[in-house]
């Protein structure tokens, strides 16, 4: 996806954390989906804390 789209274009994936033994992170996987975002969309969604949400679509 990195490659696809220009630098400093924002995405939202769906990402778990990750237990190991130097420290927890987060991971995705390339294969999942993921929806390119405004700087608008970014900051609504801060705004309404809604991380940990899934949409059917994602």
């Amino acid at each position: 996806m990195r490659e696809l789209h220009p630098i400093g274009t924002k995405f939202k994936v769906w990402a778990k954390i990750k237990n190991t033994q130097d420290a927890p992170h987060l991971y995705t996987s390339w294969q999942w989906k993921y929806e390119i975002v405004s700087d608008e969309d970014v900051q609504a969604f801060i705004n309404a804390k809604q991380w940990g949400i899934r949409k059917d679509n994602l």
